[in-house]
């Protein structure tokens, strides 16, 4: 790699990541245009404990959705001095994680449909849902 090449890999930037629902919560960072998404991740997380619940840290710049690789550089993804990036607590779900959702998904589905023949049959006998 040229010279020039790694002197622009080792670019100083400061950057503000924001993290948590609290509007106050972000932290100044300085980095490198070399440093990895996981670093800058790690960075925060030894500042600021993620949630009990939360078992993966995303990355993006504030406004997007498109979350950054752990690999990646900050260079290659854009990442410019005075960024402003968004970290984001997030859970991976298991296998057993997704059948609890389903099935909750299911009993709630059920319980409309319940709900839906109950109003349906209140109708037809002339009772009057709304005051029950």
């Amino acid at each position: 790699r040229s010279q020039l090449g790694q002197l622009f890999d080792r670019i100083n930037m400061r950057v503000t990541v924001l993290y948590g629902h609290e509007p106050g919560n972000h932290d100044e960072l300085e980095v490198q245009s070399s440093d990895t998404v996981k670093s800058i991740k790690q960075k925060i997380l030894a500042l600021h404990s993620p949630p009990d619940w939360a078992n993966a840290v995303l990355l993006c710049l504030k406004g997007s959705d498109e979350y950054f690789d752990n690999k990646k550089k900050l260079a290659q993804c854009n990442v410019q001095d005075g960024a402003v990036l968004k970290l984001a607590y997030a859970r991976n779900l298991s296998t057993i994680d997704k059948m609890e959702i389903s099935c909750h998904r299911g009993d709630a589905e059920r319980s409309r449909q319940e709900l839906g023949k109950s109003k349906r049959q209140h109708s037809l006998t002339g009772e009057n849902w709304q005051s029950m």
